[in-house]
């Protein structure tokens, strides 16, 4: 389970700046972090042709994973 910190920031930039956003919000917390873990990029875009400014939008994030004596908890801080 990933926990997510300020991600309420996060949420309102995204809403504020995708043309036609996902109205679910652990769908989208979800897409962050996946496309975190398939390229290890700390950042979040919403492409060109899916933002109302009709460029790239970027969100920078930071990736952490505690734990110990095995245990692992991944958080995403934005």
């Amino acid at each position: 389970m990933v926990t997510y910190v300020n991600e309420a920031e996060f949420l309102r930039w995204y809403y504020d700046h995708c043309l036609t956003p996902d109205s679910n919000a652990a769908r989208v917390l979800n897409d962050v972090y996946m496309g975190y873990c398939a390229t290890g990029g700390q950042e979040y875009v919403i492409p060109a042709g899916k933002s109302l400014s009709g460029k790239d939008e970027i969100y920078p994030f930071r990736f952490e994973d505690k734990g110990c004596c095995g245990s692992s908890i991944p958080f995403l801080y934005f």
